[in-house]
């Protein structure tokens, strides 16, 4: 120990501070691993000097690169150290200099990483790449605009096949209007605005040119000069009120159908008849329930279910109520198959003591068996769940850390969706416009057919192998920009996660973190979204070309292309998950360490693996926290609309199921909204925990965690460094030995 001493003295090792090893690679970030102060085994003692006379070989020096040949004795100034006992005799020394965190996360919304070094742009290729496709796609829509005429699309085909205001005879029509009952229609200048079925005469011929009447209506019949029947047939109809709407003419009040068929037509139960005015009389009564109580479903579908997440995002802030919803769970689901298996072996055995025997010996082998899965699973569950215990306790504590951050951030809920949903919309509003023009300039051809005695009259468009190709392009361009957009709500929610994580006076986190976030965001990681977002929008091109695919197989009718064509769709969408997956961890990643995306990807890949007992901990019992609220606000929230309504006004509707049914979708949709910033908080959480252990292995207690998230990493911290130290010290004694046997023998020769 004192030749170590010395060695160590007259050395001059690498320091270990914020300019060497900046930020943790695949290793530190590993559960166990050696830690982002350790130093690189590659190195001896003095691997940053001269070669020391005492080493008995000559080493690299660190500026050899990574193809220098490996000293003979692989010791890092930092273990070998710890491996001889070494006092920390000088605080200053290089040896005892670990590498910190900044002592506020606050710097990094200044542009600084955990690590202190500053912030630059990523993957600014990709952002430049997604900019020309905007451009392309721009550029493209123009073209359209100019030479497209969208009313090949919109308007409607009479009942002769030609489109209205397009093809010669109904140039001057441009809107379509209903002209029999069994769905053919023609063209008109204007919409009908009266109601003249109430004042036509049945039986008088003048009244014929009252009616919208088809081509030819009633040509060498009997009825041809009666109005009643003209309509009854189906070649003629009453004139309605109704409102122009991209060239249709709508009908304004649905109750006409009813009062229609109950006045003139009560007389015939044939099937067109009797059909319509069914699915017309239940139509009117649905859309009058809904319009009756719609104040209420938007009240209850968006501000009660908001209220009700929030309340149960604030319990959760409680440990204990954390505690008992998961511990309860986990050992409910133990209980209950192990009662479920004592109960079938009961069962079992009872059935083979009947005297005389009911049961088929086959019917009692299989509860026999039954029983046996229930024992062998509830011994499994046991199993994981002693096994995972100390992850399950870091998984409650990430939990409680997150809803305590979404109180801290409340705006962070609605924000981030509310920023989605604008981008996407106003994305999405010219893309469709430039793709209606786009879709206009193909050959269109209009057919008839026939379906329950209706007749439909509808186009088909004929593209060319170059507008499909455009087509194909747009629709890249919008799955890329897109998931883009979704990926920056993702990244919002990490960055004002991390910065609560590692800021120590929490009163300094509020709303206007989230602004700070953007800021960060929008200058420095647009290109490692827009990289990550390309990778899911090429899988999602490929699906839908599947799907095109196999719309084609099911036309031709062939089985085993369909078959095929399925495994791969089923396939891509695996591959598709995967890939989101990996790029919400890049992300969280980029936001901590501000690191590119291939980077970001390969050290999420890399922190998973090495943690997939802590990551599957908690990714499951968020999930299943995340399940249980998300069935909470659903079911309360719809239970409390029926109550209402059912109580104070259940006169005003007719059917309570279909608003209810409303209530329970905007209701299962701000759920969502709300959980997936809750979600993505937990994995953030995870990563920052992860790399707070890290930085302060050697001394826990001056972490960031806070709370059980404190208490953990304190235990655990201990927990490493004995058995490090006893992993070393052994290691120390095997070396020992090997050296003793290794030393030769020397002759007591002169000479």
């Amino acid at each position: 120990q004192d030749r170590s001493k010395e060695l160590v003295a007259g050395c001059k090792p690498a320091g270990r501070g914020i300019e060497a090893s900046q930020r943790p690679g695949p290793g530190p970030m590993g559960e166990g691993s050696g830690g982002a102060s350790s130093a690189p085994s590659s190195s001896c003692c003095c691997c940053c000097c001269h070669p020391c006379s005492g080493c008995g070989s000559s080493t690299t020096t660190a500026s050899s690169g990574a193809g220098a040949a490996t000293p003979s004795t692989p010791h890092s100034v930092g273990s070998f150290r710890s491996m001889y006992n070494l006092p920390p005799d000088d605080p200053n020394h290089p040896i005892n200099v670990k590498q910190q965190a900044p002592e506020e996360f606050a710097s990094f919304l200044d542009g600084r990483q955990p690590d202190g070094k500053h912030r630059h742009c990523t993957d600014c290729l990709c952002l430049l790449l997604l900019l020309a496709c905007w451009i392309a796609m721009t550029t493209l829509g123009i073209d359209a605009l100019v030479r497209g005429d969208p009313a090949l699309l919109i308007n409607g085909v009479d009942e002769q096949g030609r489109i209205c205001g397009i093809d010669s005879g109904v140039k001057g029509a441009s809107q379509w209007v209903l002209a029999s009952w069994s769905g053919a229609g023609i063209c008109v200048n204007k919409c009908p605005t009266v109601n003249n079925w109430n004042d036509i005469s049945s039986f008088d011929p003048a009244d014929i040119d009252e009616l919208l009447c088809r081509e030819n209506a009633g040509n060498g019949t009997w009825y041809a000069d009666y109005p009643f029947y003209l309509v009854y047939y189906g070649d003629c109809m009453y004139q309605f009120k109704t409102s122009n709407f991209l060239n249709y003419c709508i009908l304004e009040d649905l109750n006409l159908f009813s009062d229609v068929f109950s006045t003139l037509y009560d007389f015939d139960d044939s099937f067109s008849v009797s059909y319509i005015y069914e699915r017309a009389n239940n139509l009117t009564k649905t859309f009058s329930d809904i319009f009756a109580v719609f104040l209420f479903i938007c009240l209850f579908g968006f501000v009660v279910s908001f209220v009700i997440a929030t309340a149960y995002n604030t319990l959760l802030t409680i440990p204990c109520v954390a505690k008992l919803v998961v511990w309860g769970s986990v050992w409910s689901v133990f209980l209950f198959s192990l009662a479920s298996a004592g109960y079938a072996h009961f069962l079992a055995k009872k059935f083979r003591e009947e005297v005389p025997q009911v049961r088929g010996d086959n019917e009692i082998e299989t509860v026999q068996v039954l029983a046996y899965i229930g024992f062998g699973f509830s011994l499994f569950w046991l199993c994981l769940i002693l096994y995972l215990r100390d992850r399950i306790r870091l998984a409650v504590g990430l939990v409680v850390e997150t809803a305590r951050a979404l109180n801290k951030i409340p705006a962070l809920i609605i924000a981030v969706p509310i920023m989605q949903v604008v981008g996407l919309v106003a994305f999405t509003l010219p893309w469709l416009f430039f793709v209606i023009y786009m879709a206009s300039l193909g050959d269109v051809e209009t057919k008839k057919s026939k379906a329950a005695g209706f007749e439909v009259n509808y186009k088909e468009i004929n593209y060319s192998t170059q507008q499909s190709r455009a087509a194909w392009f747009m629709l890249f361009g919008y799955f890329w920009t897109a998931e883009f957009i979704e990926a920056f709500g993702q990244t919002i929610t990490a960055m004002c996660m991390c910065c609560y994580y590692f800021t120590r006076d929490k009163s300094r986190i509020n709303n206007l973190t989230i602004c700070h976030a953007v800021r960060i965001v929008t200058r420095y990681h647009l290109g490692t979204l827009a990289f990550g977002s390309i990778l899911v929008a090429i899988v999602r091109l490929i699906r839908a070309y599947l799907r095109y695919m196999e719309k084609y197989a099911m036309r031709n009718r062939t089985c085993i292309q369909k078959i095929l064509l399925k495994c791969i769709h089923c396939c891509m969408w695996c591959i598709e998950r995967c890939i989101k997956y990996i790029n919400a961890n890049a992300y969280i990643q980029t936001c901590i360490w501000g690191t590119s995306f291939c980077a970001s990807a390969f050290n999420a890949f890399w922190l998973i693996f090495r943690n997939l007992a802590r990551v599957a901990a908690v990714t499951g019992v968020t999930h299943f926290l995340v399940i249980i609220g998300k069935v909470m606000v659903v079911v309360l929230t719809s239970g409390w609309f029926y109550y209402v309504m059912d109580t104070y006004y259940a006169d005003t509707v007719n059917n309570l199921v279909l608003p209810t049914v409303v209530v329970a979708v905007l209701a299962t949709f701000v759920a969502s909204m709300f959980f997936e910033v809750f979600g993505m908080g937990t994995t953030t959480l995870l990563q920052c925990f992860i790399a707070d252990e890290e930085m302060f292995k050697d001394h826990p207690e001056g972490a960031f965690a806070e709370n059980a998230l404190q208490d953990y990493l304190l235990a655990h911290g201990k927990a490493k460094v004995k058995r490090a130290a006893k992993k070393q010290k052994a290691s120390l004694v095997i070396r020992q030995e090997g050296r003793r046997k290794e030393t030769p023998r020397h002759s007591n020769r002169k000479g």
